[in-house]
């Protein structure tokens, strides 16, 4: 089964701390081996008085208390018809006086440490857990150097590398030498982490001479130095004072170059070898796993089980997978399934897992496992995904691994634990201010219709992935294939543009989508006026600025709408531009359901009206796909 073979990888510029392994007491960037940690910190006494009472104690109280019952009765009463409480009080005293003298709690201490005042600023250093915490994670470490190596450091260099701890070194004068020590070694950079010198820093001014990638920006470069928070290169606030603090930069996550179809509802089982046990064990449990899954609001993916289901998929499935991949429009449902049916027949569980991730080009991952997206509606999460090794000795095990995944299996949600400050709304209503609210709010008559369709996702993210998959059995139904040449020319389907339907308006005034069966896009009279003042000015337009077309609103709708009364269109079109009305907000979120009807993200948002409040909205989509007759 063959997989895509790169690696993460970490870059370590050399320097004394990391050919000596340096681990130990830091001061302004310089190493201080001379340090202890008596001599660091002082030890603090505290004093409290808080050690709770033994069980036993607790008892023989509650024995203590009980003669004291019938005056507490008492007291109850006489405090009743007092309307106070001072008979309990004096009580209460007396109860707390007695039961102290017998009942004394034991003074206990605790301590902690503090720095001492002149080594506020040191800071403790790991070179060796740094570079086994990447080895964890299955990042190759690497060097680099500007300038050739004396021989004891090319000595030291040859035992970090001889002892497993580097992989190797590269002499550069400039950072994007790098990229012919990433090309050799098939390094996928987007999971990988350049760590600077303070003192390199010149070299980045400019983050586009790093020349390889812009995958090697922001969070994927760490500043080992201490922090400049005047620094003039934004990279100076990545900063860390020590190595070992950057670990959080390298972890178990791994990040696909592109994700085509996984969503975050979807855990794949992936092994690399047959291993009898183990498929064993979930065929024979797959029906409690998946009814797991499901709790969880997830589906579970493991091919010899699901390559039946592939050939009985319910007949709703079909309006299921035109919505993701509208290119199927140009099929009839029966040659959809032919097409299933022809493929399933074609490919065995080996190429149908190896092709199922292939496009994602993860970077190696430890196998077999349970790989899954945690997308958890983020731009910086899309692409990201996680995997769980399964490793065992017994089918015991097996039963307490997937227990302890089940615990802590939830669908990732970017938004939660997140504080936003909530900018004031304006004091009256504003069209451009509610635009996300109003304009992206599902209608619910669509909303229901949507939902109804996409209730077989459970299905169709395996179907999806069967379609993008066809292309590589190019004796499949070439016929059928034919018609949807384009989806299987772009299969580098991170290049969306590339499969997306001009949008086509004939002289009647109706919206089609030829390139997708030539699917309409139905709108009453007042939407259609709006999307066609959009797709006529392709630049965009301000809501605060609408007023300004208001004639050309005028004469669109007039020309599209059945009404013959000019006063009654005029006071619609006047609505349309006040920017205190919602109407402009309703029409442009009608547009949007309408077209999520037919096209799903995230074709879709090529083709609604979409803007950041203040800017010009638009319809992304290139002007040279609109045509009006």
């Amino acid at each position: 089964m063959k997989f895509n073979d790169s690696h993460k990888a970490v870059f370590l510029p050399v320097c004394e701390k990391v050919l000596c392994q340096y681990k130990g007491y830091v001061m302004n960037n310089e190493m201080r081996p001379e340090i202890s940690e008596k001599d660091v910190f002082y030890i603090k006494k505290d004093y409290t008085h808080n050690e709770p009472l033994g069980n036993l104690k607790k008892i023989i109280i509650v024995f203590l208390i009980l003669p004291f019952l019938p005056f507490i009765i008492i007291g109850v009463i006489i405090d009743t018809i007092n309307n106070n409480d001072r008979f309990l009080s004096i009580l209460g005293n007396i109860m707390i006086t007695i039961l102290g003298v017998f009942f004394r709690n034991r003074i206990t201490i605790t301590s902690e440490k503090y720095k001492k005042e002149r080594y506020k600023e040191i800071v403790e250093e790991d070179i060796p857990g740094f570079i086994k915490h990447c080895h964890s994670h299955f990042a190759k470490v690497y060097l680099y150097s500007y300038s050739e190596l004396t021989s004891s450091d090319q000595q030291r260099v040859n035992e970090l590398i001889g002892n497993g701890s580097v992989q190797g070194i590269q002499i550069i004068e400039s950072l994007s030498d790098l990229s012919k020590l990433i090309q050799e070694h098939k390094i996928s950079v987007h999971n990988s982490f350049l760590v600077l010198l303070s003192e390199d820093l010149i070299e980045v001014k400019n983050a586009k001479k790093l020349g390889f990638s812009d995958l090697f920006l922001s969070n994927k470069i760490g500043v080992w130095g201490k922090r400049n928070f005047n620094g003039k290169s934004s990279l100076s606030w990545n900063s860390k004072e020590t190595l070992v603090s950057m670990k959080e930069n390298v972890f178990h996550y791994i990040h696909a170059k592109k994700n085509v179809y996984f969503d975050n509802k979807t855990v794949v089982f992936i092994e690399e070898e047959k291993d009898d046990f183990l498929n064993k064990y979930i065929s024979q449990n797959y029906e409690i796993l998946c009814t797991r899954f499901y709790e969880k609001g997830m589906r579970f993916i493991y091919f010899p089980s699901l390559k039946d289901g592939l050939s009985e998929l319910p007949e709703n499935i079909y309006s299921y997978l035109k919505i993701k991949i509208p290119y199927l429009y140009n099929l009839q449902d029966n040659e959809i399934k032919e097409l299933i049916t022809e493929f399933t027949a074609n490919i065995d569980e080996e190429s149908f897992v190896a092709n199922f991730i292939a496009p994602l080009e993860l970077p190696y991952f430890k196998r077999p496992c349970l790989l899954r997206s945690m997308s958890g509606g983020w731009k910086n999460t899309e692409n990201r995904f996680t995997y769980k090794p399964l490793i065992y000795s017994s089918e015991e095990d097996l039963n307490n691994l997937f227990d302890q995944y089940f615990l802590q299996l939830v669908i990732p949600d970017d938004e939660e634990g997140a504080c936003y400050r909530r900018e004031s709304p304006p004091p009256e209503y504003e069209s451009d201010f509610h635009f996300y609210r109003d304009a992206f709010k599902d209608e619910p008559e669509l909303k229901e219709k949507i939902d109804q369709i996409k209730a077989q996702g459970n299905y169709g993210v395996l179907a999806e992935a069967v379609i993008y998959m066809i292309a590589t059995l190019k004796n499949v139904k070439p016929e059928l294939l034919q018609k949807i040449q384009p989806l299987i020319e772009g299969r580098d389907l991170e290049k969306k543009a590339e499969v997306l339907s001009p949008i086509h308006i004939d002289k009647d005034n109706r919206i089609f989508l030829p390139s997708y069966g030539n699917r309409e896009i139905k709108l009453h009279a007042l939407p259609k006026t709006v999307y066609f003042l959009f797709l006529k000015n392709p630049d965009g337009i301000r809501f605060k600025e609408l007023h300004l077309h208001k004639e050309e609103l005028m004469e669109i709708y007039a020309d599209i709408s059945p009404k013959s009364d000019l006063e009654s269109m005029r006071k619609s079109i006047d609505d349309l531009v006040d920017s205190t009305n919602p109407s402009l907000n309703q029409k442009c979120s009608r547009i949007r359901q309408e077209i999520l009807s037919i096209i799903d993200e995230p074709l879709a948002k090529y083709y609604y009206i979409d803007g950041y409040r203040g800017e010009e909205k638009k319809i992304k989509i290139n002007p040279s796909y609109i045509r009006f007759e």
